[in-house]
């Protein structure tokens, strides 16, 4: 029974039997290419990836206003890393 399954799924994928070695293999009006996987760089895609606003937090159009009337706020990790470079320079 299990020769049989193993015949029925060998039947329906391209690229086994006679086939086996084959880039490419035409079948029912159609063709078949077997791909290989390219090596690629680590970072191919960072290009075309923009940080710009990433990590700064959407204000609003009320954020906006008390922004240019009171000026910018310190986040508490920029309080903690201003302290943080204080205690450093000061070793």
């Amino acid at each position: 029974m299990a020769l049989l399954a193993g015949a029925a799924s060998a039947a329906k994928h391209p690229f086994v039997g006679e086939h086996a070695d084959a880039s490419a293999v035409q079948n029912d009006g159609g063709i078949s290419m077997k791909l290989d996987a390219k090596p690629a760089g680590f970072n191919k895609h960072r290009g075309h990836i923009t940080e710009d606003g990433l990590f700064e937090p959407n204000l609003g159009y009320f954020g906006r206003i008390s922004e240019s009337l009171f000026g910018t706020t310190e986040t508490d990790l920029e309080k903690f890393a201003k302290q943080h470079s204080l205690t450093k320079k000061s070793r």
